[in-house]
């Protein structure tokens, strides 16, 4: 899990570093992040437990997961913004759009 977090936070400090280049050279490229928040698949039963997929109502369906990223890749959102679940701790829920990356603007 440590690991799986630090890479996280990874992409997260990488995001708007890559944003600010793309810029600086004229790209019309975008960095976004975007998270499915929690979705039941078949990764978390290789966990201990598989405790996540018991939960249910903290978690989305694998489609439902989708639809952040989906919508990342498909619209027109500016760079540096954060795509996901809207619900409890970003964990499930609609789609939701945040003007920056919380934790990537700190910076």
């Amino acid at each position: 899990m440590a690991a799986y977090q630090a890479s996280k936070l990874a992409v997260v400090l990488f995001s708007p570093e890559l944003q600010r280049r793309l810029t600086a050279t004229g790209s019309p490229l975008r960095s976004v992040l975007a998270s499915p928040g929690i979705a039941r698949t078949a990764l978390a039963s290789y966990s201990r437990s598989n405790i996540i997929n018991r939960f249910t109502f903290l978690t989305n369906t694998p489609e439902r997961g989708a639809l952040s990223v989906l919508y990342a890749a498909t619209q027109d959102v500016p760079g540096n913004s954060y795509i996901g679940p809207d619900g409890l701790g970003g964990l499930r829920g609609a789609r939701r759009s945040a003007a920056k990356a919380r934790t990537a603007s700190t910076r």
